[in-house]
């Protein structure tokens, strides 16, 4: 079997919610999607977006055509994953361009061979999962209108973005907590918008309202910052930016500066990167979280499916990408139900394409 064509797809849905985060609100940059045909007529699907950290839609779409896609044609045995990302050795960094095809590659396998990926990860712990609904930064009067529709839509989880006035998001967390009740979890995530000297006092005060974590509220490079907010701090806390790496779990293990790990499959270059940060989080004691970057219903069954065979996978995640977003890629929608999330099935990613949505919602007109 031979891959036989190689796209990247840019598309771009919009919001169905106003969204903003500690870092900005500047998130039109959209998703890629990966399709590898074979020449027995199986393809294989893939799917990245919607933060690149770094990498741009149109520099993904490249990567993956110019440098990537003659590589995969080129391969004798397609179905070694481990093969592709060792001729890609030299292409650096580029993580999130190389999930998208690592994706692709294990909805690929899984498909020859008949099973769904998350057997290719050791096999299935959950048949659904536990998430939490985000709520970006927005006004106080929306932000409790949006708390109370999601919990009647039954998500008994909310994550709430934070991180831009420590004395408006104190007043957030005590709003909301007196909207949704107490039987509801609330999670906050500066997405790095605090210094430690902030981030302590205004935690320490938030911790009155009964948070089940705190994610990311240093930037991501100030190891001692998350430190001192581990210490401070009785609340766990989840570190998100600042573990995109096997190597980040290290040493944010050794430096006691998380309590908690997000994996998201763009940063450690897909499934194959997310399985060592599991294997590295495991042997360090720190249970995970599976991380969304927004995406659509491709890159969501490839999360679902990675937390469907994480060992130390804690309670909630909050891969909720398609229910934020005004229209999707699949012919059939991924089944969120009570607050959780439904493990597609079937083989491969358990979830087939809509070309006619896909030709919609894609920018390039065929052409790239």
């Amino acid at each position: 079997m031979k891959i036989i064509n190689v796209e990247a797809i840019p598309v771009i849905i919009p919001f169905n919610t106003e969204w903003e985060i500690a870092t900005g609100s500047n998130y039109g940059n959209g998703y890629v999607v990966v399709k590898l045909q074979t020449d027995t007529g199986i393809c294989g699907i893939g799917e990245i977006g919607r933060f690149f950290e770094g990498e741009s839609q149109l520099g993904i779409v490249n990567s993956i055509l110019n440098f990537m896609g003659p590589t995969l044609m080129s391969m004798e045995d397609p179905l070694n994953i481990n093969k592709f990302h060792e001729n890609l050795a030299s292409l650096k960094e580029n993580r999130f361009a190389k999930a998208a095809v690592d994706i692709a590659l294990y909805d690929l396998k899984a498909k020859v061979l008949g099973i769904p990926v998350y057997s290719l990860l050791g096999g299935i712990y959950r048949e659904k999962i536990r998430v939490c609904q985000s709520i970006g930064i927005k006004e106080l009067k929306t932000v409790l209108e949006d708390a109370a529709k999601y919990v009647s839509d039954g998500f008994s989880s909310l994550k709430v973005k934070i991180g831009v006035n420590p004395k408006q998001d104190l007043l957030l967390v005590s709003q909301i907590r007196k909207v949704v009740g107490s039987e509801i979890e609330i999670r906050v995530d500066a997405n790095q918008g605090y210094s430690s000297a902030e981030a302590i006092p205004t935690l320490k005060a938030m911790e009155e309202f009964n948070l089940s974590l705190i994610e990311q509220p240093v930037p991501l490079w100030d190891m001692d910052g998350m430190k001192k907010v581990c210490a401070a701090i009785d609340t766990p806390i989840l570190a998100c930016e600042s573990a995109r790496t096997p190597e980040d779990v290290y040493n944010l293990a050794h430096n006691k500066a998380a309590d908690m790990i997000n994996i998201k499959l763009g940063r450690p270059r897909g499934i194959t990167g997310a399985k060592k940060m599991e294997a590295v989080s495991e042997a360090c004691g720190l249970p995970v979280t599976v991380g969304t970057m927004m995406e659509m219903g491709v890159g969501t069954a490839a999360a679902a499916h990675f937390a469907a065979a994480c060992s130390p996978l804690a309670d909630t995640c909050d891969c909720t990408g398609p229910t934020l977003l005004e229209g999707d890629i699949l012919k059939e929608s991924l089944m969120f139900s009570d607050g959780y999330l439904i493990v597609p099935q079937g083989v491969g990613l358990g979830v087939e394409l809509d070309e006619e949505k896909l030709d919609y919602f894609r920018i390039d007109n065929g052409k790239v």
